[in-house]
């Protein structure tokens, strides 16, 4: 449901864009213009299913989910009905911005601890891509409404949506012809999986070597840092991380190495009088604050009455 209705929205976005008169539209306006208006929340909720796996909707709480649906039917209101709609028309073109910047803000944040390597390349840069274009367009409307009807204007917005349709959907054409012998070139491409399993088997062992060797307590651990301790790529970390250990966010895989540790230290009877802050500064982590999320993310309990169940 969320790819039709971004798909829709942005049909309807680009087919007003196009320097046609208002009137020539007819009855078509006003479910064009609540779909267009629809596409920065169609945009996030695409976003949201595509980096997390779930609908934006199936998380919202019911209170949120209620002003949500209220909001909707303003917005059928204003495009069917409602004479004085400017103002109504203007908030919910701020409101689409807020949540375009939302998308720019999680992409930037969490680009590098996120371990897929399809989804960090492709489709964080391509809703990346596609929130810069909506953001501009916004502020067009916004502070340069005159430009909309423009021709020129109008031959730009379409091409450079057909360039970002050609580069997301490009098939890939690198189909070369074969005259090897086909035992050989079994033989070839099953040496060649052999050696490169090898390889990566003798990474992985290099990776758990470092990790149990108690680097995962360096603070401020960035995929960059493990990469060039490792003397690898950062890409062929993350490969080995969510690929080979299945961790698809790199908090989470060093999280998996601090917080045994730290229950480990609770568990100390000669450390029971030490600060928890002390016990998770030393594991590695930056500030209590993000210790206890993780904490209570991983053990369902506080530090605390963990501590006190022992």
């Amino acid at each position: 449901m969320s790819r039709p209705l971004l798909i829709c929205s942005i049909i309807a976005y680009l087919a007003l864009t196009a320097p046609i008169a208002n009137e020539h539209y007819g009855w078509l306006r006003p479910p064009l213009l609540l779909f267009t208006d629809l596409t920065s929340y169609a945009l996030l909720n695409y976003y949201w299913l595509s980096t997390r796996g779930v609908t934006l909707w199936s998380v919202l709480p019911k209170l949120l989910k209620t002003l949500t649906i209220l909001w909707f039917f303003s917005l059928v209101i204003l495009f069917f009905g409602y004479a004085g709609k400017a103002m109504l028309h203007d908030i919910n073109h701020m409101v689409g911005f807020g949540l375009l910047l939302v998308i720019l803000i999680d992409s930037v944040f969490h680009y590098s601890d996120d371990l897929v390597e399809r989804r960090r390349l492709m489709r964080r840069l391509m809703m990346i891509g596609i929130s810069f274009y909506m953001l501009l367009l916004t502020m067009i409307e916004l502070l340069f409404n005159q430009l909309k009807d423009d021709p020129y204007f109008s031959f730009g917005n379409a091409l450079l949506a057909f360039i970002l349709v050609c580069i997301y959907a490009r098939p890939s054409l690198s189909i070369e012809a074969n005259t090897e012998p086909e035992a050989q070139r079994e033989s070839r491409e099953k040496t060649s999986e052999q050696r490169s399993e090898n390889i990566k088997m003798a990474e992985l062992t290099r990776l758990k070597q470092l990790m149990d060797s108690g680097f995962y307590t360096e603070h401020n651990l960035s995929i960059g840092k493990l990469a060039r301790e490792l003397k690898l790529p950062e890409h062929r970390v993350r490969q080995l991380i969510n690929n080979h250990l299945g961790y698809d966010n790199f908090s989470h895989f060093i999280n998996s190495y601090r917080i045994p540790a730290v229950c480990k230290k609770l568990r100390d009877p000669a450390r029971t009088k030490e600060p928890i802050l002390t016990l998770a500064l030393e594991t590695g982590f930056n500030s209590i604050a993000s210790f206890n999320r993780s904490f209570k993310k991983e053990k369902g309990v506080t530090a605390s009455e963990f501590r006190n169940r022992i």
